[in-house]
């Protein structure tokens, strides 16, 4: 048995040669060329399930394979995502047809169990490949398959690349290290954040472009087609999945060393800002006429934020509380005195991300009035420099108490800041941003630093320019993103372990859950989940549950 894939995966590679389909000019292939094809990734799908697992070849040969999977699709730039083709292009339609989408789910899923298999080796292959055909690798890849293929599958496929996330080693987030000296469990969580770091930073890019089309190019009176629909409802599914881990991963990191990736920051900070634009809230200008800001007793028809809608479909709720925007921003704003030692070319992005994600932040949550505990501990509205840096201080430490999971923050030893250990003032460290970003020539970026700067020490009292500017339109493509509650159907039921990790089973679709003895309401995966779940709390809603007469 150990024979049949080389021979197998040299067959594949031979017939891929002599299909009419790769050869054809879109419009002009054939029903049977499609069929043909889908008849060899058939093929591909039936050594991927059956023959891999038995392999015990040479690795260079499945590293080859899994780089077969990587096939050059139509480009997708941002305006083709309003206005994709009802039909899918013949190369995806064969693709998808032959069972691409639910293969590629069970790869990550047999990889996920064990790293050192030969699966996690044909994944490092594809990730290897993509970028040599695609222009935004693994963006350009996959979207076109989420875009056709069967939303469960797709939505399955995106909750299984957010366990992967949660289950990565976490020194791939404290640096950029090399694959050469990653071991077996750290080179498949390099090809896992890699894919979906490259997935988020195509889908940024889109944005932008769908901003600059013309009104020819996309007009607006039309309907984004069903396949564009569906691809807006995958994107809005992709954010809720990996955002929140994304952050929660980072953010330890960044409690525990004070440095974390600058690609995996800047990208997840480019997505903050422009999930700004979805909440629903207007910027609240602290104009001299209202120097104050609201008391919070005062927030009865208004948000923090100001002129937040009566429903944004969860947009604020998961920028401000799942991904955890403030404690995450404040963390990384520690970095900045390490930020300096990168190159220009690595510096410059980050520290623009940076200050376009407090600006965004600022907008959502009363112009950056972080420190929610003020009103608690009695401390006054009007407060110097010093006061601010700590109280913002202990607003990090809770916060991150409450974002990083109890395991995983047992695991980490004491990774949240002391309260004994104040945090510089992020005036100051803002300020630093600002003279590094002049050094790099992004003036305007740092004119917003020095006025957020300004703004902080005056602890959020005054005018803050940068905020009073009118905040630019989110753009077609982020305005037709569908909210939270309604890409959240989509998902697969999912296990109520919050951390759960389960990748048993070749799809996230096909696990069942089994509903709590006690309670009914929540449901399980697995054994280890329900106790992980039970002793971290569910023990006393269970009972409340029960006491209540609820089932």
């Amino acid at each position: 048995m150990e024979n049949v894939f080389p021979l197998a995966a040299e067959a594949l590679h031979a017939a891929w040669h002599h299909l009419s389909l790769p050869r054809a000019v879109a419009q002009a292939a054939s029903g049977a060329a499609v069929a043909e094809a889908a008849d060899w990734w058939r093929l591909v799908a039936a050594v991927v399930d059956w023959a891999v697992p038995c392999s015990v070849g040479v690795l260079s040969d499945m590293f080859s394979f899994g780089g077969r999977l990587a096939v050059d699709w139509e480009s997708l730039p941002g305006y083709d995502v309003l206005s994709l083709p009802s039909k899918p292009p013949p190369v995806v339609a064969a693709a998808l047809d032959g069972g691409l989408l639910r293969c590629l789910e069970r790869l990550m899923r047999r990889a996920g169990r064990d790293p050192q298999g030969p699966e996690a080796t044909l994944l490092q292959g594809l990730a290897h490949r993509l970028p040599k055909i695609q222009g935004h690798a693994f963006w350009s890849y996959l979207a076109p398959l989420l875009a056709y293929g069967a939303p469960h599958q797709a939505a399955a496929l995106l909750a299984t690349l957010r366990k992967l996330l949660r289950t990565a080693r976490s020194r791939v987030f404290g640096a950029d290290i090399p694959v050469a000296e990653a071991d077996t469990h750290e080179r498949l969580s390099l090809v896992i954040t890699s894919f979906v770091i490259c997935f988020l930073t195509g889908f940024a890019k889109a944005i932008k472009e769908s901003k600059e089309i013309t009104t020819d190019a996309a007009p607006e009176d039309q309907p984004p087609s069903p396949a564009s629909q569906q691809l807006l409802s995958m994107l809005s599914c992709a954010a809720c999945e990996w955002l929140p881990e994304l952050s929660q991963s980072l953010l330890q990191s960044l409690l525990s060393s004070g440095m974390a990736s600058p690609r995996l920051v800047s990208t997840l900070l480019l997505c903050i800002s422009l999930l700004e634009g979805r909440c629903g809230i207007q910027p609240q200008p602290c104009a001299a006429a209202n120097r104050n800001p609201p008391d919070d007793d005062d927030a009865g028809g208004e948000a923090s934020g100001g002129g937040e809608a009566a429903d944004d479909g969860g947009w604020r709720a998961l920028l401000m509380e799942e991904v955890g925007a403030v404690p995450l921003l404040n963390a990384t704003l520690r970095m900045v005195p390490r930020v300096a030692e990168l190159d220009t070319e690595r510096r410059a992005p980050l520290l623009h991300c940076l200050v376009a994600a407090c600006c965004a932040v600022a907008a959502v949550d009363r112009g950056m009035h972080w420190p929610a505990a003020e009103a608690a501990a009695g401390r006054p509205k009007q407060q110097g420099a010093g006061d601010a840096a700590a109280e913002v201080g202990q607003s990090v430490t809770e916060a991150a108490a409450v974002q990083v999971p109890a395991a995983a923050a047992a695991g980490a030893s004491g990774t949240a800041a002391p309260a004994a250990t104040p945090l510089r003032s992020q005036s100051g460290l803002l300020l630093e941003a600002a003279a590094s970003l002049h050094s790099c020539g992004d003036h305007h970026m740092a004119w917003n630093a020095e006025c957020l700067a300004g703004y902080l020490e005056l602890g959020g009292d005054g005018a803050c320019e940068a905020l009073l500017q009118a905040p630019p339109p989110p753009g077609p493509l982020a305005s037709a993103l569908p909210p939270p509650s309604e890409a959240r159907r989509l998902l697969p039921g999912r296990c109520a372990n919050p951390r759960c990790t389960n990748l048993e089973g070749d799809s996230e679709a096909d696990l069942t859950l089994k509903a709590c003895a006690g309670c009914g309401a929540v449901g399980y995966c697995c054994r280890p989940c329900q106790t992980a779940h039970w002793r971290a709390g569910h023990k006393e809603e269970c009972g409340g549950m029960r006491g209540n007469g609820g089932r």
